[in-house]
């Protein structure tokens, strides 16, 4: 399957280098469109032309590369990002990662079986990312709209999520909640023992149990 990818460097020699190695393939498995600017990189972006993915060049001049690399995310947030750049260490590379760039290529390494799997990696990866985002956002809609009160916790009981009607109910907002512990924000007794009924649904749960509060 042939992808289209726009290609953001001012690096001639890594052109030519990128041209000459893809065109030794014979399947068309990458076709590679480059601009040198980060503002002719937007204003394709925002042409409603097909494109795949982004390569980007961290080295790229009059630019700092995390401004540039939020710029392209907020133009094209859809597109998987690839950064291409000379510095060899992992922390950086993670780094980047961890503020959304897909994958970083060292440009030493760069070859165009190397690059056409990273790039068809990216792509699959965003594509899943993107399933399992609107996942959670139908799944946000639907807990916000049922009338029943929901109430969510991570592994060590502290709160990730209210819906309204849990927020009624128990007069904590999701935003006050979040990152408590349950047994602070759900404080529920049993009338007849006035035993905090919290601790014991702990255990039942970590048993993966169901457990139904007593009527009183």
């Amino acid at each position: 399957m042939s992808a289209l990818v726009l290609l953001i460097t001012r690096d001639r020699d890594l052109m030519k280098r990128l041209t000459k190695s893809l065109s030794d393939f014979t399947e068309d498995a990458l076709t590679i469109e480059c601009v040198d600017r980060l503002l002719d990189a937007t204003q394709r972006l925002n042409l409603n032309h097909r494109l795949d993915a982004v390569i980007m060049d961290w080295d790229l001049p009059a630019t700092r590369g995390f401004e540039t690399l939020l710029v392209l995310m907020g133009a094209a947030p859809h597109l998987p990002i690839i950064i291409l750049g000379d510095d060899p260490n992992l922390l950086q590379q993670m780094n980047l990662v961890e503020h959304g760039a897909q994958d970083y290529l060292l440009k030493r390494r760069l070859d165009a079986e190397t690059l056409i799997g990273m790039v068809h990696s990216a792509i699959a990866r965003k594509s899943r990312e993107g399933i399992l985002f609107g996942d959670r956002e139908r799944a946000q809609v639907t807990l916000n709209s049922i009338g029943d009160a929901v109430l969510s916790t991570d592994g060590n009981w502290r709160v990730t999520f209210l819906n309204p009607v849990a927020e009624k109910l128990i007069g904590w907002t999701n935003a006050e909640a979040a990152g408590r512990q349950l047994t602070e924000v759900f404080q529920v007794i049993d009338a007849t023992t006035r035993e905090r009924i919290v601790p014991c649904l702990e255990f039942e749960v970590e048993k993966g149990r169901t457990i139904i509060l007593p009527p009183n």
